[in-house]
Order: C-alpha cells, then sequence, then structure tokens
C-alpha cells in the first residue's frame, strides 16, 4: 500500500492511514478506488471538490477477514451469498478502523450533513467511468417524487417559451446570378451535381 503523506489534508480532515485516506491524498488508486483517486486529482488540480475521505482496500480487506473468522462452517462451505452478506453487516469494524473514522468523520459532521457513497474499487476506471452515475441520478428523481405538487400546474418547461420570428414580409430574392455564383458547375439557370444512380453523365437541376 502506498499513502502520500506529504499531501497536506483540508481543514478538519484528518492524516492518511493505511485504512482511512483524505481525498487530496488519494494518489493509490489500488488503495482508495478509482472514485476516490479521481475525486483526489481533481482536488490537487485546485478544483473546488468537497472535503473528504475514503476508506481503504486494506480496511475493506481486513473486514472480510474479520467476517469470514466470524460465519459458520456451514455457510463457508456451501459459500450462500446472503448469509456472507448478513455476516459482513453484522460483524463488527475493527478499532483502528472506528478510530480513524471518528477522527476524520468528526470535523466533518461538525459542519453539517454529509454524503455516504459506496463505490467499487474500480468504478471510475477506464473500462467503468459512467458506473454508478444512474443509480444517482435515480434516487434525485426519487426525492423529487417526494415533493408535494399538488397545487402545481403540469407544465413542459420550467420558463415560458416564445418564438422570435421575424416580420413576415415579401421581400426582393437574390438575383440568379449571385445564386449561382458560387455553384461548382451551372447549366444555364441550374446547379450542374452527378447523377446519383449509376449514369455516366452529369445531370441539372
Amino acid at each position: 500500500m502506498i499513502v502520500d503523506t506529504s499531501l497536506s489534508p483540508p481543514t478538519g480532515v484528518g492524516v492518511a492511514s493505511d485504512v482511512c485516506v483524505p481525498l487530496v491524498a488519494a494518489t493509490d488508486e489500488n488503495l482508495v478506488g478509482g472514485k476516490a483517486h479521481a475525486l483526489g486529482r481533481l482536488m490537487r488540480a485546485g478544483v473546488a471538490v468537497p472535503e473528504g475521505f475514503v476508506l481503504t482496500t486494506g480496511a475493506f480487506g481486513a473486514h472480510l477477514a474479520a467476517a469470514a473468522d466470524t460465519a459458520t462452517a456451514p455457510t463457508q462451505r456451501r459459500g450462500e451469498v446472503a448469509e456472507q452478506q448478513e455476516s459482513l453487516l453484522t460483524t463488527a469494524l475493527s478499532s483502528c478502523v472506528r478510530e480513524a473514522l471518528a477522527s476524520l468523520a468528526g470535523p466533518l459532521l461538525a459542519l453539517g450533513p454529509v454524503v455516504v457513497r459506496s463505490s467499487a474499487v474500480g468504478e471510475d476506471g477506464a473500462a467503468e467511468s459512467f458506473a454508478g452515475q444512474l443509480e444517482s441520478i435515480l434516487n434525485y428523481v426519487n426525492k423529487m417524487s417526494a415533493v408535494d405538487v399538488s397545487g402545481v400546474e403540469p407544465m413542459a418547461h420550467a420558463l415560458p417559451l416564445h418564438n422570435v420570428f421575424r416580420e413576415d414580409v415579401v421581400e426582393p430574392s437574390l438575383p440568379l446570378e449571385k445564386v449561382l455564383a458560387n455553384a461548382p458547375a451551372t447549366d444555364g439557370p441550374f446547379f450542374k451535381v452527378p447523377k446519383v444512380l449509376g449514369a455516366d453523365e452529369d445531370s441539372a437541376g
């Protein structure tokens, strides 16, 4: 695992460790996953990304191992997904992860609401750059569905639309000479173009 501790974390976010890394120090994609790695690059480039941190793959691996230790022998033999998921959810976090979470999350929680995002390690990799975005959009739509709009008239657009047309006034057309001036070839008052359907001679029209 490589953690760049030389980078100064944002105000209120603690230092990097093997289990938690501030986004600004998320330089090892294998350790922090594609999503956090991409956010870290944006922060280091000066883009206004909210402060945050990421639990590392090391922390996840340790939790998987702890959950496997607590799973029953029949579950381990059968490899039943539902029971393994239950084991992951009910296994307590290690003390080092709990301490790191308290240290990093405490200052952020003191500032107001936070967003918790669960992402796969390769989520923002080259092959899966849009993974999770559809789910995020659908979640926003669900939140909007909860708003009471009983007194709001249905509309096609949030703002009124007005077509802008010029006055319908008859004006002189361009002279034929000017219309044909930029044509690559002409035949009297016609544009001369190649025939489309298999004839050798040109056609005019």
